[in-house]
C-alpha cells in the first residue's frame, strides 16, 4: 500500500511497510519553464480539477508512468517522457509567461530525467 507524505512542502510517495521513498521531487520546481518539445515531449495526461503545483506533483507520483509534472494556464499534466532530450527544460517564451508555465521533475528510484538538464 502506498501513501503520500509532505516533506518540506513536497509530496513524497512512500510504502507503508518500509517508508521507502519511491517518488519524490527531483530538483526545484521551475517557473516560467517549458519542455524542449513542448506538448510533444511525451505522453501527456491532463488531470482535471488540479489547481496547484503540489497537487500536480502528487498526481504525477500516483501515476507510475510520469516523469514530469507540468502546469500551464491552471491545468495540470503528467508527462511520460519518451525521449530524455525532448523532456529537457528551457525558458518559456516571453509571450507564454501569462500562462505561468511550470515544470517539476520527479525521481523514481534511479530513474531521473531532471539530472540530465
Amino acid at each position: 500500500m502506498h501513501r503520500f507524505l509532505v516533506l518540506d512542502g513536497t509530496p513524497v510517495m512512500t510504502t507503508e511497510q518500509n517508508k521507502e521513498q519511491i517518488c519524490q521531487l527531483d530538483g526545484e520546481i521551475r517557473n516560467k519553464t517549458v519542455l524542449r518539445a513542448g506538448m510533444l515531449s511525451g505522453k501527456l495526461t491532463h488531470h482535471k480539477g488540479v489547481k496547484d503545483m503540489t497537487s500536480c506533483i502528487t498526481r504525477c507520483c500516483s501515476n507510475d508512468k510520469c516523469h514530469v509534472a507540468m502546469m500551464m494556464a491552471g491545468k495540470c499534466f503528467s508527462v511520460f517522457c519518451t525521449n530524455p532530450q525532448w523532456c529537457e527544460s528551457k525558458d518559456a517564451p516571453l509571450e507564454t509567461h501569462h500562462t505561468n508555465p511550470t515544470v517539476a521533475y520527479v525521481k523514481r528510484g534511479d530513474i531521473s530525467f531532471g539530472k540530465a538538464l
